[in-house]
């Protein structure tokens, strides 16, 4: 059941604006990759700490903090291709998903 989970908030994640992203000139590096990747490592760890406090166990920790923090970055890649015009960017929703996965792991690591 929880595979299932994770692989429908990944679809989700993939799929939502998939149809109208436009092509960019968006490098892989940069410092805007490296604020996508602290900023989703900040929201996941925090998302982890308060699933731990609410008693979650490490699997419904990982889902609520994986499925905040992209849910956000989704967000922010929606407005930006809806609201500020820019377009959607894969790669900014990559170093999400890194991000999410290292601020998780840190925090289970301190743990």
């Amino acid at each position: 059941m929880k595979v299932y989970l994770l692989v429908t908030l990944i679809a989700l994640t993939v799929l939502t604006g998939c149809a109208t992203a436009s092509p960019q000139n968006d490098s892989w590096f940069g410092r805007d990759k490296a604020e996508h990747f602290l900023a989703a490592g900040l929201i996941s760890g925090a998302a982890t700490v308060i699933a731990d406090k609410r008693g979650m166990d490490k699997d419904e920790s990982f889902y609520f903090a994986f499925g905040i923090t992209l849910s956000l970055g989704a967000g922010k890649e929606a407005y930006d291709l809806k609201v500020r015009k820019t377009g959607w960017s894969w790669k900014d929703l990559a170093w999400d998903t890194l991000g999410a996965l290292a601020g998780y792991g840190v925090v289970q690591a301190i743990d």
